[in-house]
């Protein structure tokens, strides 16, 4: 490798045997402005090829806290460190993911506690005329039984009225249908 030293603008061909650095500000681009990674020929204003590698193609975050990965497939994960699906979301506090299928499946958001009677929630959210946001709506999957290879579990809706938000229908696991009921 060779080192450049530089107090302006320079200029070189063939950078991939070059380590540049800068204790400033540095900007690295092809004369349109592209910037390739792993690419000689940046299609587009940032171009990352991850043909070769075996990490994923990007990642924002540290070694021990991912917070967005683009895996070389395609795949998209925001709070994992590898995305099983299109898209998936974990939840900060661990407590669920959000996944987008390419067949089949539609979307899933899954509860990965195993502890009975926690839920996983799809949320309507609106905001009033403050801006102040909150769930208009609500559909809620409730694990009421994890046994292994027998769960079970409850539907529940709920709507918002005059500022508080509560269930109005909800089918057991049995099928029976309650409405303005819990019970």
């Amino acid at each position: 490798t060779t080192s450049i030293s530089s107090t302006g603008a320079l200029t070189t061909n063939n950078a991939s045997t070059t380590v540049l650095s800068s204790t400033g500000s540095a900007y690295f681009a092809t004369t349109a402005g592209s910037v390739g990674i792993g690419s000689t020929t940046p299609w587009a204003q940032l171009s990352i090829n991850p043909n070769g590698i075996s990490g994923p193609a990007f990642a924002i975050g540290s070694s021990t806290r991912t917070l967005f990965v683009v895996e070389n497939g395609g795949n998209v994960g925001i709070g994992t460190t590898s995305a099983n699906a299109k898209f998936e979301v974990l939840g900060t506090q661990g407590t669920g993911t959000f996944t987008s299928f390419s067949s089949g499946v539609s979307a899933a958001i899954t509860n990965i506690s195993h502890v009975n009677n926690t839920y996983s929630r799809l949320a309507f959210r609106g905001e009033d005329t403050t801006g102040a946001a909150s769930s208009t709506a609500e559909i809620v999957g409730i694990g009421s039984d994890h046994s292994a290879g027998a769960m079970s579990g409850i539907l529940a809706f709920l709507t918002q009225n005059a500022g508080t938000i509560s269930e109005k229908m909800r089918i057991e696991n049995t099928g029976d249908v309650g409405i303005n009921t819990t019970a």
